[in-house]
């Protein structure tokens, strides 16, 4: 399986989390702002410390959210 990570200054400024929240629901993958914003703050730490953002999701799943063109560049997997 596999893990998208980002940088905890990059998702914060560009207040992205509602904006993966609808890009992940599109794709098959149950999330919320409320609950990606969550995840996030109880992984929180140094902010140049990479944050898990959705786990354990297949590579087709990957493959598929990598190649839509409003996937965030600042995410990876």
């Amino acid at each position: 399986t596999f893990d998208i990570m980002g940088y905890p200054l990059d998702i914060e400024r560009e207040n992205m989390v509602e904006t993966l929240a609808a890009l992940l629901s599109r794709h098959g993958i149950p999330a919320t702002g409320e609950e990606l914003g969550a995840s996030l703050k109880k992984q929180y730490g140094p902010p140049y410390r990479v944050v898990r953002i959705v786990g354990n999701i297949t590579l087709s799943q990957m493959a598929d959210l990598v190649a839509d063109p409003e996937f965030p560049q600042q995410l990876f997997p």
